[in-house]
């Protein structure tokens, strides 16, 4: 997956009902674009814990609810090597967010 200023869907599935705090991505690889070079990073748990603000996602039967993901990477160069800490947070919506703003919709 590409990550991009330019909304996506990335993902899709039924949820048993209930209130969701956090999203967790498992991540193989990190690829880094500096300039016009692209670098393999690491993020260092291998998982990027994402949380659910403002109370987290209420899945209920019969209402569709959508997470919208706002990331911004925070790179840092160590040991010959690049470090990815990103700073993300997923906001509930429970109709189609609006995809003209600048997220990733999850």
């Amino acid at each position: 997956m590409l990550l991009s200023s330019v909304p996506q869907a990335v993902a899709q599935a039924s949820l048993p009902p209930g209130v969701y705090n956090e999203v967790r991505l498992y991540v193989s690889s990190v690829t880094v674009q500096l300039g016009s070079v692209n670098v393999s990073a690491k993020l260092p748990s291998s998982v990027l814990k994402i949380p659910i603000v403002n109370g987290g996602l209420n899945v209920t039967a019969g209402r569709r609810a959508y997470l919208v993901i706002s990331m911004g990477p925070h790179v840092t160069q160590a040991a010959g090597g690049y470090i990815v800490s990103p700073v993300a947070v997923a906001y509930a919506h429970y109709a189609p967010p609006n995809t003209t703003s600048n997220t990733t919709a999850a």
